[in-house]
């Protein structure tokens, strides 16, 4: 598995997230690029860039062990994490790698 360094989150994602939270998110988003590497380390992906795209999510390319391309997404909401890993009904074999919290503040 290739180790990749996320970097900041785009300033213009940035932007859209405090417009869509407020700016109490911004020391979540100082911690995305650690927790989207920590959730790559935990499911075995290699990550990608940032995706930008998207008003309360940040969102990375990333893949799977064998090659299949995945999008990483994490939310500072921790209801539309719980929401989003809820599984795909008739895909059982697509991974679905979603974090907003580091699992050491998991509920």
């Amino acid at each position: 598995m290739e180790k990749r360094t996320l970097g900041e989150v785009s300033e213009e994602c940035q932007r859209r997230l405090v417009t869509h939270y407020g700016p109490g998110v911004s020391g979540w988003l100082d911690a995305v690029p650690t927790l989207m590497e920590r959730a790559a380390e935990r499911w075995k992906l290699t990550l990608g860039a940032y995706h930008d795209a998207g008003h309360a999510s940040v969102v990375v390319t990333a893949g799977t062990f064998d090659g299949r391309p995945l999008l990483l997404k994490a939310w500072a909401d921790p209801t539309r994490f719980r929401n989003a890993c809820r599984p795909s009904a008739g895909s059982p074999d697509r991974p679905r790698a979603s974090t907003s919290r580091p699992p050491s503040a998991r509920p």
